[in-house]
């Protein structure tokens, strides 16, 4: 393995799917492999039978099935063992980790834009103002549902600021625009 992609960072809700990078670091086409799929270097939550035809040197990225975690920080290890039904020769090699944390919390931001939907935007930051997510322009006269993962790393408290380039608000001079922000 050379890599996982997923999960990383914060992560909303506690179903992940890893996505790994199998690489074929022998001679012999990879033809099946084991994917063993671990949490906290402790409890297994997944075997996956990987099979199709890798030539030597050759990479694939392959999605595993999801899984279910716990909520907070955690490490998520994959490991590859039984290319092609056999002990593996290279076994320094066979290991791919990431750290990702489930405790994010989903909201919605809904823009009805107005006439002038390209001078709308938006940003939610966190209590020390970091930018955690954003959207926007749009078109005109449209309404728009974004679903965000808002880190709660440092609390749960947000500021939406809503942006309009052209200065004459969502309502009412230039249309009925409006915004919502829900979460669970």
């Amino acid at each position: 393995l050379t890599g996982m992609s997923s999960p990383t960072g914060v992560i909303c809700g506690s179903v992940v799917t890893p996505v790994v990078t199998l690489e074929n670091a022998g001679e012999a086409p990879l033809t099946s492999a084991l994917l063993t799929v671990e949490i906290d270097n402790g409890g297994v939550l997944l075997t996956y039978l990987w099979t199709g035809n890798l030539a030597s040197g050759a990479s694939e990225e392959v999605t595993l099935d999801a899984v279910t975690t716990p909520s907070g920080a955690h490490g998520l290890s994959v490991t590859v063992s039984q290319p092609n039904g056999q002990p593996d020769g290279i076994a320094g090699d066979n290991v791919a980790v990431s750290m990702y944390d489930a405790s994010g919390h989903t909201a919605n931001v809904i823009i009805r834009s107005d006439n002038n939907g390209s001078e709308t935007t938006w940003t939610i930051f966190d209590a020390f103002f970091f930018p955690v997510a954003s959207g926007g322009p749009y078109a005109n006269n449209t309404t728009n549902t974004t679903e965000v993962c808002l880190p709660s790393v440092f609390g749960d408290c947000f500021s939406l600021f809503i942006f309009d380039s052209g200065g004459d608000g969502l309502c009412c001079t230039a249309g009925n625009g409006y915004w919502e922000l829900n979460d669970g």
